[in-house]
């Protein structure tokens, strides 16, 4: 008893010499610990070893592996089974017909039918351009009534709705400005080197045939390429008369419901505009 005692006194003598709590520098060499192993726990005999999943399915039952393919080793097919064609749907092409229902009032045909897969809109766009003389920023081409980006092509447009054996594809056009830019100096100007420039390929790849009178005939030939070169007379109001004409403010209003998509501020801008003008 009396040892026990004396233990225990002389354990708490030491511990007394202790701090009480470890202070925040307190630092320990980690290596005055002992050495020790890690202890691995073995796997269980039920689990099985861990592998690596293969990157190469296995193949069906009565199907040939890839690599009696990779020998040179062919497989039968059914007879009278259709092969896919990849080229079937970028060969298709359509017959491209652009109007316009609104002022002006147009109506025009691609002389060719146009591969889906390779027109865009925009190659769309400058056709119209040429054939009028309209800049092709001011020109809008319309699915469904929904515009239309310059960069999709025909079958985007389509939505993989491809007709089979080709077809025809109407789209409309709206024109920015509607009458008065058909109707300006840049447009005409165009529209008429255009006709001289058709006039002049016409009469280049035009034989004449000599006759007892070639100076009438030749007179007559320069008649005609200047009637050609001049076109038609535009006909219609322009200037300040159009924004007194009903067609003009509802071309207006909807533009505005097509870029706005709001059919009461489309009215409301509108008004101010017909207003103001009116009040001039």
């Amino acid at each position: 008893m009396a040892t026990e005692v004396a233990f225990a006194k002389t354990f708490l003598a030491i511990l007394d010499t202790k701090p009480t709590k470890i202070s925040a520098d307190h630092v320990e060499d980690p290596r005055t610990y002992p050495a020790s192993t890690p202890f691995i726990l073995p796997h269980h005999p039920s689990l099985r070893p861990f592998r690596k999943p293969s990157s190469r399915p296995a193949p069906a039952p009565g199907s040939t592996p890839a690599s009696a393919a990779s020998t040179g080793t062919s497989t039968s097919t059914t007879p009278g089974a259709a092969t896919p064609s990849s080229g079937d749907a970028a060969a298709a092409a359509v017959v491209v017909h652009i109007r316009s229902a609104r002022n002006p009032t147009l109506s025009l045909s691609l002389p060719t039918p146009q591969p889906l897969a390779t027109t865009s809109i925009l190659d769309i766009k400058t056709f119209v351009s040429q054939e009028t003389g309209m800049p092709v920023e001011k020109l809008k081409v319309l699915f469904n009534k929904k515009p239309v980006g310059d960069v999709k092509s025909l079958k985007e447009v389509l939505s993989g709705s491809v007709p089979e054996g080709g077809g025809e594809l109407e789209l409309s056009l709206m024109v920015m400005g509607g009458q008065a830019t058909f109707d300006s100096a840049e447009a005409k100007a165009a529209r008429e080197a255009r006709l001289a420039a058709k006039a002049d390929v016409n009469a280049s790849e035009t034989k004449v045939e000599v006759s007892e009178s070639p100076e009438v005939e030749m007179k007559d030939a320069t008649q005609e390429s200047k009637e050609a070169a001049a076109g038609p007379v535009a006909q219609g109001l322009s200037g300040p008369a159009v924004l007194e004409t009903e067609e003009f403010w509802e071309d207006l209003k909807g533009y505005l419901q097509q870029r706005i998509r709001d059919e009461k501020t489309a009215e409301e801008v509108v008004g101010r505009f017909r207003g103001a003008w009116s009040g001039k």
